[in-house]
């Protein structure tokens, strides 16, 4: 009995037969650490479920999507609750999940923040370790796959935006066991035996996982002593590693590292032709300038010049001689006021004032003044000033006390 040759469809629906009417392929839950994930457009989530020998790819529809209390992220430990079946078009088994429920963080993504929270202590992230990048550089070292997407999208951009530019790629794996060391070894041999400006070290997208050499501490420690600027460019916009935190600077993409590192030419075309027209403009008001100035050495422009000088010198001798008479008229008429003033208050406050009213002013014939009794003898004589003259009268008696108030006299 000959069998006959099946279609790879053929082969796909059996295996899909086969598996769909297992127990537990049907009802199945995976433990493991969500990885790669992708939430499409449409609304389903596309991830892997991993451990540390493999990996599971799992597809997850937008009914289920919508019923979970969490949003899944790389990293996180799960637990995944559906069933195995394969995707006949590509032959491709996978994890069709209906549930999902959140266990905890996975071990890579508990290392990550562990490490991230001790270079922070140390002060790797901090802006005063930063180096500031070159501005126009003129070496480039690169550290990435040679065999890798990363390496050509950094040589287009960094040919394209200026070809003279030299550049030297340095062959790292950028994935697996040893890949940290060779990143390491790359980034020392541009320090220690290849000069170079600035090192662009990078890799394209990827998981956890594949992005995870870019998260060693021998890595980050290599970024942070080197002495040459160092831009990193790992995986996607959305990605991030240690060595982002480190670097100098971090850009998104191994081509915007490679857009961060070196100016556009045409833009530095540009840039020098507007700074020839800032000096051509320069140029010609300083020639005008001195233009002018030859202009006004003539010696007839001179003696003009001189004679406007000296009239307006006089002109301002005029002015000053009048606003100084103006101003010492004003003084005078102010002192003038304050001075009447004086004497009105001094006339009111003078002994004199009260002559008028019935009152004298008594002095000896010496002119000294006399306020008490007892400083008199009797028989002298006594000048006595009255509003309108002098009396001059002998003392023929003294009487102590008050006689304003009618008290009895003493003798």
């Amino acid at each position: 009995m000959r069998i006959r040759a099946l279609t790879v469809t053929e082969v796909n629906t059996y295996l899909k037969r086969i598996l769909n009417q297992d127990p537990i392929m049907s009802h199945i839950k995976v433990h493991g650490e969500i990885s790669n994930f992708k939430l499409h457009s449409s609304g389903h989530a596309y991830f892997a479920i991993k451990d540390k020998q493999s990996k599971l790819n799992c597809v997850m529809f937008k009914q289920s999507t919508a019923g979970l209390d969490f949003k899944p992220a790389d990293g996180m430990s799960v637990v995944a609750n559906g069933r195995i079946s394969i995707y006949e078009r590509d032959g491709k088994y996978q994890l069709y999940v209906e549930n999902m429920t959140l266990e905890g963080k996975g071990n890579l993504h508990i290392e990550f923040e562990k490490l991230k929270k001790e270079l922070a202590e140390l002060g790797y992230f901090e802006e005063e370790h930063k180096k500031a990048l070159p501005f126009l550089p003129r070496r480039i070292g690169v550290v990435t796959s040679p065999t890798g997407a990363a390496v050509r999208d950094i040589l287009s951009v960094l040919n394209r935006r200026n070809s003279a530019v030299e550049v030297t790629v340095y062959p790292a794996r950028v994935q697996g066991e040893t890949a940290a060391r060779e990143i390491v070894t790359g980034i020392e041999f541009f320090n220690a035996k290849k000069p170079v400006d600035v090192i662009i070290i990078g890799r394209g997208g990827g998981s956890i996982e594949e992005l995870w050499a870019f998260n060693e501490r021998i890595v980050a420690d290599a970024v942070y002593k080197s002495k040459i600027p160092i831009v990193s460019g790992v995986g996607h916009e959305t990605d991030f590693t240690i060595s982002d935190f480190v670097a100098d600077q971090r850009a998104a993409t191994p081509s915007a590292a490679a857009e961060r590192v070196v100016p556009d030419a045409n833009d530095l075309i540009n840039y020098v032709d507007h700074l020839k027209d800032q000096l051509d403009h320069g140029f010609k008001r300083y020639t005008e300038n001195l233009r002018n100035q030859i202009q006004l050495s003539n010696p007839l422009v001179l003696q003009r010049n001189l004679q406007e000088r000296i009239q307006n010198y006089k002109q301002e001798s005029d002015y000053l001689y009048d606003s100084l008479l103006k101003s010492m008229d004003t003084k005078a008429k102010e002192q003038r006021s304050q001075l009447d003033l004086l004497g009105q208050s001094l006339h009111l406050l003078s002994p004199l004032n009260q002559l008028h009213k019935g009152y004298g002013i008594v002095t000896t014939d010496k002119g000294e003044p006399v306020s008490r009794v007892e400083s008199v003898k009797d028989n002298e004589l006594l000048d006595i000033y009255l509003n309108d003259g002098k009396l001059v009268v002998a003392v023929n008696k003294r009487i102590k006390g008050d006689t304003w108030h009618g008290e009895k006299d003493k003798q």
